[in-house]
């Protein structure tokens, strides 16, 4: 029997480990996924001598047996008391139950015990048995109900002691892959168009390169050997979410992209083409300031945004005259003034195949932030 990791964590973050075979050539790549995500749970706890001996104790004796490692990400907290003998629990996603998985139902560290789910309903789960204890949820000391996920330990655990506490960390992994894949963003030519992939907690760092041999004569002369024909752009993309609708949907956007499979368009975030003139809706051009040239212009693709009005169009012209320049469209269908932002769009894939979400616990709940290097795709 799998024992329960029913520890409160103070630290959480999870990592979703995917695998894609990149195959590249000098006009462009090919790439096909291997696997559903691995996911790893990683915790922290600061204990009491005696809680974290307890813990260590427990560790010792299951090392290699599985664990059920609640997903915390993903808790309900009840504000009000949950009755002995109750099987039918309001949730806040009952989407992210199953049948026949195991559940934690706690008040602390103390207080808590196992159940089954019987059966879902939209908001609602209902336990195969009743309660044995009740618990006195509040405001101030909510009680949760937490689905497990079955996990093995393969690093045990990792401690620090102090004079009267131990800091503890584990990770754990899960026995099953996961896949939640779907895709909540617009789209653009039949790709997903990231439209909230910038909030920068810190710089968010990107290059422009292209990928090239420097090759040595051994004689004191060099010459570049071209390993790709085109540039990239490299960048970071980073979500901020708070609530569980909102990191439910992210979830299952990072499934939807399977690590460095999927290919998105990620808009800059930023005005880089500035409007000289309002844009009419049946405009078949729009005027900017001359940043580059025409014939690098051509086939790019833009955003337009104004409030919540949002267009995706792609430059099929450009003429740059007293640096003004006149760029060809096809009609954007709304009207544009020239205060709207108008910004590139570069389609991208992420370069990483393991995507760390960091999550923290602010009021009301959890919140979390993820941030992952991007690169263009030709």
């Amino acid at each position: 029997m799998p024992e329960v990791w029913n520890y409160f964590p103070q630290g959480l973050y999870e990592s979703l480990e995917f695998e894609t075979d990149v195959r590249q050539t000098p006009g462009g790549e090919w790439r096909d996924s291997l696997k559903d995500a691995t996911q790893v749970f990683n915790v922290s706890h600061i204990m009491n001598q005696f809680k974290s001996e307890t813990a260590l104790g427990r560790v010792e004796a299951n090392a290699f047996g599985d664990w059920y490692f609640p997903d915390w990400a993903n808790q309900t907290r009840v504000l009000t008391s949950i009755a002995a003998a109750t099987t039918v629990i309001n949730v806040d996603n009952s989407d992210v139950y199953s049948v026949g998985q195991k559940v934690l139902v706690a008040i602390d560290d103390d207080h808590w015990e196992q159940g089954e789910v019987l059966s879902k309903a939209l908001g609602s789960i209902t336990l195969a048995a009743g309660l044995a204890n009740s618990y006195g949820g509040s405001t101030v000391r909510p009680a949760v109900v937490v689905p497990m996920v079955l996990c093995i330990a393969p690093n045990g655990a990792e401690f620090q002691d102090t004079f009267n506490y131990s800091s503890l960390s584990m990770s754990f992994m899960s026995m099953d892959p996961v896949d939640l894949s779907e895709n909540n963003y617009p789209l653009f030519q039949s790709i997903p168009v990231v439209l909230d992939g910038a909030v920068a907690f810190s710089p968010l760092a990107g290059s422009v390169s292209q990928s090239i041999d420097v090759m040595a004569s051994r004689f004191g002369a060099y010459e570049q050997q071209e390993v790709e024909l085109f540039v990239r752009r490299r960048g970071t993309i980073s979500w901020y979410d708070k609530g569980h609708a909102a990191m439910w949907n992210r979830r299952k956007f990072i499934h939807f992209l399977r690590g460095r499979d999927g290919e998105f368009w990620m808009p800059s975030g930023r005005n880089d083409l500035k409007l000289q003139a309002d844009i009419g809706a049946s405009d078949l051009t729009m005027s900017v300031i001359g940043l580059i040239p025409d014939a690098l212009m051509v086939g790019r693709l833009i955003i337009i945004r104004e409030g919540s009005n949002v267009v995706y169009k792609e430059v099929v012209g450009a003429l740059t005259t007293a640096g003004v320049q006149d760029l060809e469209i096809t009609a954007t269908g709304i009207a544009f003034s020239q205060s709207a932002v108008v910004g590139f769009m570069n389609k991208s894939r992420l370069d990483s195949d393991t995507l760390e979400v960091q999550y923290q616990f602010v009021a009301g709940g959890l919140a979390s932030f993820c941030a992952v290097p991007t690169v263009e795709v030709p």
